[in-house]
């Protein structure tokens, strides 16, 4: 096989129709007819020798693949499970904080109230202890909204599944990707070779 040959095959493993892959490989086909390529790329396609290297390189480029594919899903499941881990000390730690953070705010709460209590307080001092309760209140309130809506990490997991999902799928969707692209450029040989024949059958009749 020649230089240029090889690179024709490469080329549609590549995923170029046979057409634009003959043209690359061989650049002084382009100012020829497209039907005129079209029949030299499908006359060389298959040729015995052209067929099994074809073959050979499917094959390499799907085991290629397979390989990256399994790589990168022991990749991502080594980092879920890391992100995982980080995930259930960090959920525990922070669980613990806003718990001692609420029961700070309610021992300030009911000491407030209790000085309400007392005997003989001046109303000015009544009302900034009122004052006082409604801003711990209020950052209760605060405390809460927050713990509530602190979901970084959780999407951070999430992405994360779906990262590994996309990674375990995409041995399939190359190995499909590649099935159809060599479906497509049979496709096209045979429908190329049909107008070719077209062309001869009404060239002949003309004659």
């Amino acid at each position: 096989m020649t230089y240029n040959q090889e690179m024709y095959i490469e080329y549609i493993i590549q995923g170029y129709n046979h057409r634009t892959a003959f043209i690359k490989a061989f650049p002084s086909s382009k100012s020829k007819k497209p039907s005129v390529v079209d029949s030299q790329a499908s006359q060389l396609f298959f040729k015995p020798e052209i067929q099994d290297y074809f073959q050979k390189r499917k094959k390499e480029t799907q085991d290629e693949i397979k390989e990256k594919s399994i790589w990168n899903k022991e990749l991502a499941m080594n980092e879920l499970i890391d992100l995982l881990y980080t995930n259930k000390k960090e959920s525990k730690r922070y669980e613990e904080a806003f718990y001692d953070e609420l029961d700070l705010i309610d021992r300030k709460i009911a000491e407030k109230e209790k000085e309400m209590k007392k005997p003989r307080q001046a109303k000015k001092v009544i009302k900034q202890l009122m004052a006082d309760v409604d801003t711990l209140r209020y950052q209760r309130i605060q405390v809460c909204r927050k713990h509530i809506s602190n979901k970084s990490v959780n999407e951070a997991i999430l992405s994360s599944i779906q990262q590994l999902n996309e990674i375990m799928d995409f041995k399939n969707e190359a190995l499909r990707n590649l099935k159809e692209s060599e479906n497509q450029q049979k496709i096209e040989i045979l429908f190329n070779t049909d107008m070719e024949k077209d062309e001869i059958e009404a060239e002949n009749g003309e004659k």
